[in-house]
């Protein structure tokens, strides 16, 4: 056995020798002389690692919700009143302030937005001395008078002149409106016309008629901006329908907007072939705030006006089967509906229109996101007429 170490000894010579490196003391010094790091010391510096990493998290989601209230600062929740109507005056696309009927099952077409974004709200300032003001708009007629209170109209305030001529005034519900007539005349009940936006040129008579139409809205000096003017026939309603008279009286009218969409309201003035004026009516109101809110998108506010739907059936019971209806386009648009408050208010609204055969069907329904709406029992979406003007 001894015999065998001493060879394998012999054949490493290395390993009989103790091991000395030459730098050995070199190493060995280094390390003991290296600081070394106190426990407490480094949890000092994760602390101050991960206290950086969490300001920067929260700096991201204070900016997130930052953001999220920009989109709804302050804002309070629009309760409609019981008495929160759509204040229709002469318009060529009077708005049924009714549910949407159960015969129609809504399909948001492919250009239909399924964006949200945000929209004005426009509270209106409306004249609280209705006599006052019905004095004002009939100096803008010239007619001079005492104003009354209207016999058997409630809320209404009428200021007549000796020649028959007069100006009614009425703050019972929604927008204030205003009327004149020249006291020898009575308003058309239905009349058609044409839009004189589509490529319909002006007759010399037309252009003095729209002239002097601009010339009272000058004149009454409202709040608000209206469209280019439309010109539309109408027949003398004094004559029996079996006559047959012709389209001689002339209607202008212009849509009342706020700043540039359209309301649904407007203006209208009726003359006579020698161009005197028979008869006007619109509505007055100013603009005493306006706040930003969010809105639906209409691809939502498409399947919440599916959801208004009045007497719809229940599962299992008869019914007639709802109609598919494709909405193709979205219009925003404004709205008057008054507040439990008491206070007039201009709402954001979608009219979604179809194409039906020859004509086009039109729906609208409230805009707003519905956490800031409260209808109660007020309706928030209808159907828009066309064709006849009805008054």
């Amino acid at each position: 056995m001894s015999d065998l170490i001493a060879r394998l000894t012999a054949a490493d010579p290395v390993a009989a020798a103790p091991y000395d490196r030459p730098d050995l003391a070199t190493m060995t010094s280094r390390i003991t002389a290296h600081r070394p790091v106190h426990p407490g010391a480094l949890l000092r510096v994760f602390r101050l690692r991960m206290a950086a990493a969490i300001s920067a998290t929260t700096l991201v989601m204070v900016g997130a919700i930052a953001a999220l209230q920009s989109l709804a600062p302050g804002l309070t929740v629009l309760a409609l009143g019981p008495a929160g109507t759509f204040a229709t005056s002469m318009t060529s696309a009077p708005g049924t302030a009714m549910l949407v009927e159960a015969r129609y099952h809504f399909i948001a077409g492919p250009a239909i937005s399924a964006a949200a974004g945000n929209a004005t709200v426009y509270s209106l300032s409306v004249p609280r001395d209705a006599a006052a003001e019905a004095l004002r708009i009939a100096r803008a007629f010239s007619v001079a008078g005492t104003p009354l209170a209207q016999h058997g109209v409630t809320g209404s305030v009428v200021v007549s002149s000796g020649s028959g001529a007069s100006v009614s005034y009425r703050v019972a519900a929604g927008v204030p409106q205003w009327t004149y007539a020249n006291g020898t005349d009575v308003p058309p009940t239905v009349f058609h016309g044409a839009g004189t936006g589509g490529g319909i040129t002006l007759t010399p008579a037309q252009r003095t008629l729209v002239g002097a139409a601009r010339r009272y809205l000058t004149r009454l000096g409202f709040g608000y901006d209206v469209t280019s003017p439309r010109v539309s026939w109408t027949s003398d309603p004094n004559l029996p329908v079996t006559a047959q008279p012709p389209l001689d009286r002339q209607v202008i009218t212009v849509g009342v907007t706020v700043a540039g969409v359209p309301t649904g309201l407007s203006v209208g003035f009726m003359f006579d072939p020698s161009g005197k004026l028979l008869w006007a009516t619109g509505p007055d109101f100013g603009l005493s705030g306006a706040t930003d809110y969010p809105l639906s998108s209409p691809r939502a506010a498409i399947a919440a006006l599916g959801s208004q739907r009045a007497g719809s059936t229940s599962v299992g019971t008869s019914g007639p089967v709802p109609t598919n209806v494709t909405l193709m386009s979205e219009q925003l648009s404004l709205r008057p509906f008054e507040l439990t408050d008491g206070t007039e208010w201009l709402l954001p609204t979608y009219v979604f229109s179809t194409l039906a055969g020859d004509a086009t069907s039109k729906w609208w329904i409230v805009a707003l996101d519905p956490r800031f709406l409260k209808s109660g029992a007020v309706p928030t979406s209808g159907t828009v007429a066309e064709g006849p003007i009805n008054y």
